[in-house]
């Protein structure tokens, strides 16, 4: 069995239920092993991921953590049961194009926030590292911006947990559709879309784009 958490705000909570929850759900994934946290009060990024922690980081085993402009492979449910153990990066982007899949040493970790498992005891710590006075201060101009979480749970794991193994998930088990969300409610300047690098199922995504233009 596992565990899911889907990190929404009130922009995209529409999308968590009218499409992600569903397409879960189809897949034959219990509900009550759902938690979706809404950052109702716009808290920002990194503050609701903080306090969506509080959900699982006292829980057993692990949580794989969703963001909520994604859409998943059809045999998510499979995968995500079958490496269920670990951290475990499910999505790829540009960011990490030249960066192998398979497992890793903690410093191949994939910029991968749309989709990934972390343990919950690791979870804590990360959050108990977070508010300590030392990366308060080394890290204040990541945690004013209410942003960089990936960048911050990259530098933790490298800093904190060396010689930890890490796997990279090839393919990948979720694409990022915020361009067909409206775009990116965080990275106004973006460049281009993180779109992932090994998502192989590409009918997927053109079926729920026509979908969405039916809305």
């Amino acid at each position: 069995m596992s565990v899911y958490l889907i990190h929404t705000c009130r922009k995209r909570k529409w999308y968590v239920d009218e499409y992600l929850l569903p397409s879960m759900l189809k897949q034959g994934i219990d509900r009550k092993d759902i938690i979706i946290y809404n950052d109702g009060t716009n808290k920002g990024c990194l503050p609701s991921f903080i306090d969506s922690a509080k959900f699982v980081l006292d829980e057993p085993g692990g949580t794989w953590h969703l963001q909520d402009d994604i859409i998943i492979s059809s045999n998510f449910k499979d995968v995500t049961e079958r490496f269920n153990k670990g951290i475990v990066c499910g999505f790829c982007s540009y960011y990490s194009e030249d960066v192998p899949f398979g497992l890793r040493p903690v410093n191949d970790m994939w910029y991968s926030f749309p989709c990934i498992r972390i343990p919950n005891a690791v979870l804590k710590e990360f959050v108990g590292w977070l508010q300590t006075k030392e990366t308060q201060t080394k890290y204040r101009a990541y945690i004013q911006e209410r942003k960089f979480v990936d960048t911050l749970f990259r530098k933790y794991i490298n800093e904190q947990q060396s010689c930890r193994l890490i796997h990279n998930l090839y393919p990948n088990i979720v694409d990022n559709v915020d361009y067909l969300l409206g775009g990116s409610v965080i990275n106004y300047q973006r460049d281009k879309e993180p779109v992932s690098l090994y998502f192989v199922e590409h009918e997927l995504v053109d079926e729920l784009k026509l979908e969405l233009s039916k809305r």
